[in-house]
């Protein structure tokens, strides 16, 4: 069995998004909302924001930002999605749903639910060389 992978985003993180609808440092700002993911930086001398950068994210271009960001990753960092990683979970799920006439309606619906997680992980792959 493998290490377990320790979460992005600690448990306080996700409550204080939860709460408010974003998160915060001293310098960034990071909101969510149905229509985009806004980032500011904000620079300042300590008293005052003197300059505030702010990228506004449409949620259409979510799946291209996360393709770059996994491409971004080292390829030893355990939460970057790889292709031969999504063979094995596919070829692990089609096994499964091999024969489906022994499979209970629950089971077949797992099965297909990790299918299209699958397919959902490759889309964020580059295309094959």
């Amino acid at each position: 069995m493998s290490e377990k992978i320790p979460p992005a985003l600690s448990a306080e993180d996700w409550t204080i998004m939860s709460a408010d609808g974003g998160t915060s440092t001293e310098e960034v700002t990071v909101e969510i909302d149905s229509a985009a993911l806004v980032v500011r930086d904000w620079h300042g001398d300590g008293r005052r924001t003197t300059q505030m950068n702010q990228v506004t994210l449409p949620p259409q271009l979510l799946p291209a930002i996360i393709a770059l960001a996994n491409v971004a990753l080292p390829d030893g960092d355990p939460r970057k999605i790889t292709r031969e990683g999504v063979a094995a979970i596919r070829k692990m799920a089609d096994e499964v749903f091999d024969d489906e006439t022994s499979l209970t309606a629950a089971e077949v619906a797992h099965t297909k639910l990790v299918l299209r997680m699958v397919d959902a992980l490759e889309s964020y792959l580059p295309p094959k060389p």
